[in-house]
């Protein structure tokens, strides 16, 4: 981010590294990145290295480029991580891991602490207020794309089923909740529109009910978690 002095941000590390892997780059410069996201991620398994800490943090941020005292929570093993910090750096270490052949084993950590927290279907725990201040969705069974600098359960689903935890039973409400979104033509909607997302106002309700990207991404995740195989779409 741009602050006074440059600090670093778990979320926007992770989102970046795993962009740049998926886009090819794959090099000590990725190498680097993958070892900041091991080294910071926290005793729940979970990352939240944001320097800004409320609303009066982000008022410095927009008003003067100054990072505030949020890292003083980083030690705090009080202060959950944040949902969103940690599903950006999860899915890093799942692209960097998939491309190794091998599981890292703090991806392995991050997944337990997605399906301790039930994938947050049900939005109570501390972690979603870290984010809050700025604006970011807490309604997370409500689907949207892309899910970048975002989190919601289908995107959640995804990664823990990269992580080969799918089978856990954790992972039924969320589950629940995205097949009741389901619409009648096999398509899903479109239910958000944060900043980051494409379809952005007016242009939304043209694919708020039968969305093709967020269909896509479910379609992802019946792949990736076996319930039907690529065969069966072609």
């Amino acid at each position: 981010m741009n602050w006074k002095p440059a600090l670093e941000a778990g979320c926007i590390t992770g989102a970046m590294v795993r962009r740049l892997l998926e886009a090819g780059f794959d090099d000590e410069r990725t190498e680097r990145g993958i070892a900041w996201i091991r080294e910071h991620q926290r005793e729940d398994g979970g990352w939240l290295h944001c320097p800004t800490a409320g609303s009066m943090d982000v008022m410095r941020l927009l008003l003067f480029r100054r990072a505030g005292a949020g890292l003083a929570r980083e030690e705090d093993t009080s202060i959950p991580s944040c949902v969103f910090a940690t599903f950006e750096c999860l899915m890093a270490l799942l692209e960097y891991g998939e491309r190794r052949g091998r599981l890292e084993a703090a991806a392995s950590r991050a997944s337990e602490f997605l399906l301790g927290n039930r994938l947050f279907a049900d939005n109570t725990n501390g972690a979603v207020s870290v984010c809050a201040a700025v604006g970011r969705a807490s309604d997370f069974v409500r689907t949207g794309f892309p899910v970048f600098l975002q989190y919601d359960t289908l995107a959640g689903l995804i990664a823990i089923a990269r992580a080969g935890r799918f089978g856990d039973g954790r992972v039924n409400a969320a589950f629940n909740a995205l097949i009741a979104r389901q619409n009648t033509d096999g398509s899903y909607p479109a239910e958000r529109r944060e900043r980051g997302m494409l379809w952005e106002g007016g242009m939304m309700a043209r694919y708020n009910r039968r969305d093709p990207w967020v269909t896509l991404n479910a379609l992802r995740l019946f792949t990736r978690a076996g319930l039907v195989s690529v065969s069966d779409l072609i």
